[in-house]
């Protein structure tokens, strides 16, 4: 994790309480880079955050909404999930009537073998330097 890299890494958590608010997300943000952080990450569907974290060439990277080209200088990734089949799945069955409630949530499903393969394409060095400059706030080069 990220302090094998800074023995001395925090998180500090905003909420917001929204997937969709930009101003409360452009102060949320402002707020954490006041804090002198390295990182913003979201889970929102919105990209305020991330042209603050671009504005100030802070790292960032979101949950579920692909935004990169709102930060095209400091997006590091997206972790996206669908949704689709599992929604059908459960409209399906509400329409024919085999639809139950259940005690305990649902989970998706993650590929792990799709995750393997695309991080296996990935230079280990170049991806410990990149993690290197992400942790220390140095923008990576090129």
């Amino acid at each position: 994790g990220a302090r094998t890299i800074n023995p001395t890494a925090t998180v500090q958590a905003v909420m917001i309480s929204s997937f969709f608010d930009p101003p409360k997300a452009t102060a949320a943000a402002n707020a954490l880079l006041g804090e002198d952080i390295n990182f913003l990450f979201a889970v929102m569907d919105e990209p305020s955050y991330l042209q603050v974290a671009n504005d100030a060439g802070v790292w960032a990277g979101a949950w579920n909404t692909d935004v990169r080209q709102f930060g095209p200088e400091v997006y590091v990734n997206t972790l996206q999930l669908d949704f689709g089949s599992y929604y059908l799945e459960q409209a399906n069955a509400a329409l024919n009537g085999t639809w139950t409630a259940k005690t305990q949530p649902d989970l998706l499903p993650l590929d792990l073998d799709r995750v393997t393969k695309v991080v296996g394409f990935l230079d280990n060095d170049f991806t410990t330097d990149f993690a290197v400059r992400v942790l220390t706030g140095r923008p990576a080069s090129g």
